[in-house]
């Protein structure tokens, strides 16, 4: 039933996309005069433009009537100055499109002098010295350059491929830092757009489907089969480019990791090669999520032999830093509000949801109260279809909700028994499940708030698989001779 009500809705949202589309391409052959009755008085449009340069979303409705007023013919100059070199939040965006559109069925050639700013402003980013401020600023032009294709108001791909190129093009050792940053920039925009304008289907939405928890829906092909392919190909050529960005980087911070164990060794510690080192391993985690990100959204896998390589930096670089910062910078650590509230905000287990471990074991001359779980008695294993069905739901536990509901059925058979093969079950993950590492942490942190030992023994499982693949990664031939049985010597 869920999923015939998400195939409708799915149907419906594709629908008036494509009727908008429709209709905002008719005026690229013309637009009709513009009504006499409009307002062409200065005060009142300078206002206007006022708060243009101060767009907030929530005032979308009195400032889209009031543009509508209004004669702008003389301002279309100033408009599109102020549309290309403003700095919004992604949130505010949608507001600029709906603006966008009603100026496209207003004024000729204003879509066409508003890419060609557009694509300038993508290279310049005027007023913006920072190369993250830059890359916000590229983020926020392909999204605009986007959404007018997909709404009809440009018809060429090539508006918007033109950007990509310019992000993709960039070289991983001169411009590093650029590089970096639009590694982000394509992560997100291929997060977004890329079932949408491209037909392909991250790894997390082609498991759903697999699974049975998503349907699945044919999308409209804003592109030819031609163009399709030929993106694919550049993108995955791209993610390549990265994989070896970030073994470049796993090099440096190698380099700088044994500088400072050789620091360390001193009497006086230099504080400054710690420094260096915890910002360079503050920007490779960051850049590592990327790169996983990526490969995410365009469902290809890291190769194995890369992916050991950075994991293993990941790990041991966390027992290299003394002092990491209290909290961190979240803008860093999350995409956006809604990452940040799956993993910050969990829900809470009360009765009868979570039921203490003490109360489910009856005492020898008390009888025990009566409650709707099974008894656990020694011996009595009512509760294993209930969790062997709860087992065989968890790969299918893709969304927030799903993880939630599974967390409180768990609170229903908790033992020390049944807790224990959930924290194998959590580190048994297989290596084509990635896309549940979020979701069975999220069921592993909710949990812990009243089962302690699940979280600890869960990481604790960690700490050795990854101390044991470190050893493993370092072990020499004579090592490997010595752990040979004898017979074989």
């Amino acid at each position: 039933e869920e999923k015939v009500e998400l195939m409708e809705r799915l149907s419906k949202e594709q629908a008036e996309r494509l009727a908008l589309r429709e209709e905002n391409l008719k005026f690229a052959a013309g637009v009709p005069e513009l009504p006499k009755s409009l307002n062409s008085k200065i005060d009142k449009i300078q206002k206007f433009l006022t708060k243009l340069k101060n767009l907030k979303d929530d005032v979308k409705e009195p400032f889209l009537e009031e543009m509508n007023s209004l004669n702008l013919s003389r301002y279309i100059n100033e408009i599109i100055e102020i549309v290309s070199e403003s700095r919004l939040q992604l949130k505010d965006l949608s507001l600029m499109i709906d603006m966008c559109v009603i100026l496209h069925r207003r004024y000729k050639d204003f879509v066409a002098a508003l890419v060609s700013s557009l694509h300038k402003q993508f290279q310049v980013c005027t007023g913006i010295p920072d190369e993250a401020g830059k890359a916000l600023k590229r983020r926020q032009i392909l999204k605009i350059l986007t959404e007018l294709f997909i709404k009809g108001l440009i018809n060429d791909i090539s508006k918007v491929g033109k950007c990509i190129k310019e992000i993709i093009i960039v070289d991983r050792v001169k411009e590093k830092e650029r590089f970096a940053n639009n590694m982000s920039v394509m992560a997100s925009y291929l997060k977004q757009y890329g079932e949408v304008l491209f037909g392909i289907l991250s790894r997390k939405q082609r498991l759903l489907i697999e699974f049975g928890s998503y349907p699945k829906f044919e999308r409209f092909s804003f592109v030819n089969v031609k163009q399709r392919e030929g993106l694919i190909e550049v993108f995955k050529k791209y993610f390549t480019s990265c994989c070896d960005f970030m073994l470049d980087e796993q090099k440096l911070l190698s380099e700088q990791e044994e500088k400072l164990e050789a620091s360390r060794k001193e009497i006086d510690i230099d504080k400054e090669i710690e420094k260096k080192y915890i910002a360079m391993k503050v920007l490779f985690d960051k850049n590592w999520a990327t790169l996983i990100q990526l490969a995410d959204s365009l469902d290809v896998n890291i190769p194995q032999p890369i992916e050991e390589r950075l994991t293993l930096v990941t790990a041991k670089g966390q027992s290299m830093i003394e002092e990491p910062s209290q909290g961190g910078d979240e803008k860093t650590l999350f995409e956006d509000e809604t990452q940040k509230c799956f993993y910050r905000e969990l829900i809470e287990l009360k009765l009868p949801d979570a039921v203490k471990e003490e109360s489910l074991k009856p005492e020898k001359k008390e009888e025990a109260p009566k409650t709707d779980f099974p008894e656990y008695k020694k011996g009595n294993e009512e509760w294993r279809p209930f969790l062997e069905d709860l087992i065989k739901r968890l790969p299918n536990c893709l969304t927030k909700e799903a993880i939630d509901e599974a967390a409180k059925d768990f609170c229903k058979v908790a033992n020390k028994h049944t807790k224990k093969i959930l924290v194998k079950i959590l580190f048994n993950i297989q290596r084509t499940a990635l896309p549940l590492i979020p979701f069975y942490a999220r069921l592993a942190a909710t949990l812990s708030k009243i089962y302690k030992d699940i979280g600890s023994n869960l990481v604790e499982a960690l700490e050795k698989a990854v101390s044991y693949t470190h050893l493993r990664a370092h072990e020499t031939e004579a090592d490997l001779v010595c752990r040979l049985p004898l017979e074989t010597k």
